[in-house]
Protein backbone atom coordinates (compact mmCIF):
# COMPACT_ATOMS: atom_id res chain seq x y z
CA UNK A 1 0.00 0.00 0.00
CA UNK A 2 1.01 3.86 -0.34
CA UNK A 3 1.42 5.73 2.95
CA UNK A 4 2.84 9.16 3.89
CA UNK A 5 5.80 8.16 6.15
CA UNK A 6 7.77 10.64 8.70
CA UNK A 7 11.50 8.79 8.48
CA UNK A 8 13.52 11.37 9.46
CA UNK A 9 13.24 14.21 12.44
CA UNK A 10 12.85 17.52 10.68
CA UNK A 11 13.40 16.13 7.36
CA UNK A 12 9.75 16.19 4.73
CA UNK A 13 7.71 12.60 4.50
CA UNK A 14 8.07 10.46 1.90
CA UNK A 15 5.44 8.59 -0.10
CA UNK A 16 6.20 5.06 0.26
CA UNK A 17 5.26 1.63 -0.10
CA UNK A 18 4.43 -0.25 2.63
CA UNK A 19 2.81 -3.57 3.99
CA UNK A 20 -1.16 -3.54 4.61
CA UNK A 21 -1.37 -3.53 8.88
CA UNK A 22 -2.23 -6.45 10.98
CA UNK A 23 -5.05 -5.47 13.59
CA UNK A 24 -4.19 -6.47 16.93
CA UNK A 25 -6.59 -7.63 19.75
CA UNK A 26 -8.77 -5.03 19.97
CA UNK A 27 -8.31 -3.35 16.95
CA UNK A 28 -9.31 -2.95 13.70
CA UNK A 29 -8.46 -2.39 10.22
CA UNK A 30 -9.39 1.03 8.48
CA UNK A 31 -9.84 1.18 4.87
CA UNK A 32 -9.32 5.22 4.20
CA UNK A 33 -11.62 7.10 2.63
CA UNK A 34 -10.62 10.22 3.90
CA UNK A 35 -7.50 12.06 5.71
CA UNK A 36 -7.04 15.78 6.77
CA UNK A 37 -3.23 17.32 6.08
CA UNK A 38 -3.16 18.86 9.35
CA UNK A 39 -1.17 21.73 10.73
CA UNK A 40 0.32 19.35 13.61
CA UNK A 41 1.88 16.97 10.24
CA UNK A 42 4.13 20.14 9.64
CA UNK A 43 4.91 20.70 13.04
CA UNK A 44 5.89 16.88 13.68
CA UNK A 45 7.90 16.87 10.02
CA UNK A 46 9.74 20.66 10.64
CA UNK A 47 9.65 21.16 13.75
CA UNK A 48 9.68 18.97 16.62
CA UNK A 49 12.50 16.42 17.67
CA UNK A 50 12.71 14.43 21.11
CA UNK A 51 15.73 16.87 22.41
CA UNK A 52 12.12 19.43 21.69
CA UNK A 53 9.73 17.82 23.14
CA UNK A 54 10.58 14.86 25.86
CA UNK A 55 7.53 13.04 25.03
CA UNK A 56 8.78 12.33 21.64
CA UNK A 57 11.34 9.83 23.05
CA UNK A 58 9.07 6.99 22.72
CA UNK A 59 8.27 7.51 18.90
CA UNK A 60 9.41 5.31 16.95
CA UNK A 61 10.43 6.13 13.22
CA UNK A 62 9.37 5.67 10.41
CA UNK A 63 5.94 6.33 10.74
CA UNK A 64 2.88 7.20 8.68
CA UNK A 65 1.67 10.50 9.61
CA UNK A 66 -2.40 11.53 9.66
CA UNK A 67 -4.50 11.53 12.51
CA UNK A 68 -7.75 13.33 11.21
CA UNK A 69 -8.98 9.99 9.30
CA UNK A 70 -12.17 8.37 8.05
CA UNK A 71 -12.93 4.86 6.17
CA UNK A 72 -14.39 1.73 6.31
CA UNK A 73 -13.97 -0.82 8.85
CA UNK A 74 -11.91 -3.92 6.72
CA UNK A 75 -10.92 -6.52 9.13
CA UNK A 76 -10.05 -6.51 12.95
CA UNK A 77 -11.57 -7.09 16.44
CA UNK A 78 -14.65 -5.28 17.02
CA UNK A 79 -16.50 -8.37 18.87
CA UNK A 80 -17.15 -6.24 22.22
CA UNK A 81 -18.41 -2.89 20.00
CA UNK A 82 -22.13 -4.07 18.74
CA UNK A 83 -22.22 -0.63 17.30
CA UNK A 84 -19.69 -1.54 14.89
CA UNK A 85 -19.88 -4.03 11.42
CA UNK A 86 -17.53 -4.93 8.89
CA UNK A 87 -17.63 -2.63 6.17
CA UNK A 88 -19.50 0.50 8.21
CA UNK A 89 -17.81 4.02 6.98
CA UNK A 90 -16.65 5.28 10.40
CA UNK A 91 -14.49 8.31 11.68
CA UNK A 92 -10.99 7.81 13.90
CA UNK A 93 -11.06 9.88 17.02
CA UNK A 94 -7.74 11.90 16.21
CA UNK A 95 -6.86 11.23 20.10
CA UNK A 96 -6.64 8.29 21.60
CA UNK A 97 -7.43 7.16 25.38
CA UNK A 98 -7.40 4.38 27.77
CA UNK A 99 -11.32 4.45 28.31
CA UNK A 100 -10.68 3.31 31.99
CA UNK A 101 -9.19 5.80 34.07
CA UNK A 102 -12.00 8.53 35.84
CA UNK A 103 -11.89 11.36 33.31
CA UNK A 104 -12.43 8.37 30.72
CA UNK A 105 -15.07 6.87 32.16
CA UNK A 106 -16.80 10.33 32.72
CA UNK A 107 -16.02 10.94 28.70
CA UNK A 108 -13.61 13.34 29.26
CA UNK A 109 -11.07 11.48 27.19
CA UNK A 110 -8.90 14.67 26.02
CA UNK A 111 -7.93 14.54 29.96
CA UNK A 112 -6.72 10.45 29.37
CA UNK A 113 -4.75 10.05 32.72
CA UNK A 114 -2.55 7.59 30.69
CA UNK A 115 -0.12 8.67 28.16
CA UNK A 116 -1.00 7.30 24.89
CA UNK A 117 0.12 7.39 21.32
CA UNK A 118 -2.52 7.81 18.38
CA UNK A 119 -2.45 7.47 14.80
CA UNK A 120 -0.05 9.80 13.23
CA UNK A 121 1.33 10.97 16.79
CA UNK A 122 3.49 8.05 17.59
CA UNK A 123 1.95 5.35 15.72
CA UNK A 124 0.75 5.01 12.13
CA UNK A 125 -1.45 7.08 11.08
CA UNK A 126 -4.09 7.74 8.14
CA UNK A 127 -1.97 9.16 5.25
CA UNK A 128 -2.10 5.55 3.69
CA UNK A 129 -4.42 3.11 2.05
CA UNK A 130 -4.79 1.39 5.28
CA UNK A 131 -4.71 2.23 9.22
CA UNK A 132 -5.02 -0.08 12.22
CA UNK A 133 -7.21 1.68 14.74
CA UNK A 134 -8.61 0.62 18.82
CA UNK A 135 -11.81 -0.51 18.01
CA UNK A 136 -12.66 2.28 21.21
CA UNK A 137 -11.56 5.50 19.15
CA UNK A 138 -14.14 4.79 16.11
CA UNK A 139 -17.52 6.23 15.54
CA UNK A 140 -19.83 5.16 13.33
CA UNK A 141 -21.25 7.47 10.35
CA UNK A 142 -24.00 5.51 9.33
CA UNK A 143 -24.91 6.68 5.39
CA UNK A 144 -22.40 9.74 5.18
CA UNK A 145 -19.17 8.92 3.30
CA UNK A 146 -15.57 9.18 5.02
CA UNK A 147 -14.62 11.70 2.49
CA UNK A 148 -17.40 13.88 3.57
CA UNK A 149 -17.06 13.18 6.88
CA UNK A 150 -13.22 13.74 7.52
CA UNK A 151 -11.92 16.61 9.82
CA UNK A 152 -12.72 20.34 8.14
CA UNK A 153 -8.66 20.61 7.69
CA UNK A 154 -9.45 18.50 4.72
CA UNK A 155 -11.61 21.13 3.34
CA UNK A 156 -9.62 24.11 3.69
CA UNK A 157 -5.56 22.54 4.28
CA UNK A 158 -5.67 19.60 2.11
CA UNK A 159 -6.73 16.17 1.86
CA UNK A 160 -5.16 12.48 0.32
CA UNK A 161 -7.61 10.48 -1.35
CA UNK A 162 -6.11 6.81 -1.85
Amino acid sequence: MKAFRFKEWKKPAQLEDVPVPDPRPGEVLIKIGGAGACHSDLHIMHEFEPASLPGLDGWQLPMTLGHENAGWIEAGDIAAYPHLELGAPVVVSPTWSCGVCAPCRQGATNYCEQEHLAGGIGRDGGLAEYMVAPAQTLVPLANLEPWKASPPTMQSSGAFHF
